[in-house]
C-alpha cells in the first residue's frame, strides 16, 4: 500500500487539461502545464493548491497516475 500522501490520494488533479477545466481563467493567467506545478496538485476535497508531500485525515488512495498517462 502507498503511503498516505497527498501525491497518492484520489482527491489530487494534477493532469494540467483538468486543472485548467477545474479553475476558470487558469490559462489566462499562465498555464497548468508550467515547471511550478511540478510539486505540487489541487486538492478537490478541500479546494487548495497543496505539496505532493503533504497529507491530512481525509486520504483516499487513487489509482496511482491522476490521470497521467502512462
Amino acid at each position: 500500500m502507498s503511503q498516505a500522501l497527498c501525491q497518492n490520494c484520489r482527491q489530487l488533479i494534477r493532469q494540467p487539461r483538468q486543472l485548467e477545466q477545474t479553475i476558470p481563467g487558469l490559462n489566462i493567467l499562465s498555464s497548468a502545464y508550467g515547471s511550478v506545478c511540478h510539486n505540487t496538485g489541487l486538492c478537490n476535497r478541500h479546494e487548495m493548491f497543496t505539496a505532493l508531500t503533504s497529507s491530512c485525515a481525509d486520504f483516499e488512495p487513487a489509482d496511482g497516475n491522476h490521470g497521467f498517462k502512462t
